[in-house]
């Protein structure tokens, strides 16, 4: 199935941060009334375009190849295991190298979420996930920030790990912000008012010896805190 291209008319969350530039999606999902849905919230956005909805593996490589779109939807069908969901998305990040790969899945485990980030996407998404969410994630990823769903988010947060000093709540602050969370959407997922979550990176761009959000994201990704 390849869908006609079509652009939305609602503003999507985060649109005014695009300056209204127009953002080419992909939809690559075998459930027809899934594949569907998606389709239609992609296309209820203003300044949003979907150039394919491909079916299978091999499709969605040749379709990412040909249309080298801004962002990729990927589910991997069926439910596959991690090393095998790398390696499907090392074959579509191939295809299309600039392209903001977010998979879609209904398995909230960390290890396809990890699996897939160390290999080249840019998110992980729950079907479970809500609209608003979905489009934000969208608008996210074309500007190249990560989002991750946040019950996954939170399941990937459990590993601890002592390096410079940081506090285990101060570890999972730097995740979530590896993970494209801002404060606000912090302190709603581990419960703390925004002015704790201020203090917490306040502390931790302290202990870094770092000054911006893009340097906390490094050393996240220095210390495989977002595998």
């Amino acid at each position: 199935m390849t869908s006609a291209v079509r652009r939305g008319t609602q503003a999507a969350p985060g649109q005014d941060e695009q300056a209204n530039a127009s953002i080419s999606v992909m939809v690559a999902e075998g459930h027809a009334v899934v594949r569907t849905a998606l389709v239609a919230v992609l296309q209820s956005a203003a300044g949003i375009e979907v150039v394919g909805a491909p079916e299978g593996s091999d499709a969605t490589v040749q379709t990412a190849r040909g249309n080298k779109p801004d962002v990729i939807i990927y589910d991997p069908l069926p439910p596959i295991k991690a090393t095998e969901l790398g390696a499907s998305v090392g074959l579509i990040h191939a295809a299309s190298p600039d392209s903001a790969l977010m998979i879609i899945s209904e398995s909230d485990d960390p290890g396809p979420a990890q699996a897939a980030l160390r290999a080249g996407a840019i998110g992980y998404m729950l079907k479970s996930d809500e609209p608003e969410d979905f489009l934000r994630a969208v608008m996210r990823a074309a500007r190249g920030v990560p989002w991750v769903s946040p019950r996954v988010a939170i399941a990937m947060t459990t590993i601890s790990d002592g390096t410079a000093g940081l506090t285990d709540r101060e570890l999972e602050v730097v995740r979530l912000v590896a993970l494209g969370y801002t404060n606000k959407e912090i302190a709603e997922l581990i419960h703390l008012s925004v002015r704790t979550v201020e203090s917490h990176r306040a502390a931790i761009l302290k202990k870094l010896g770092a000054r911006t959000r893009s340097e906390i994201v490094r050393y996240a990704l220095d210390h495989e805190m977002i595998e």
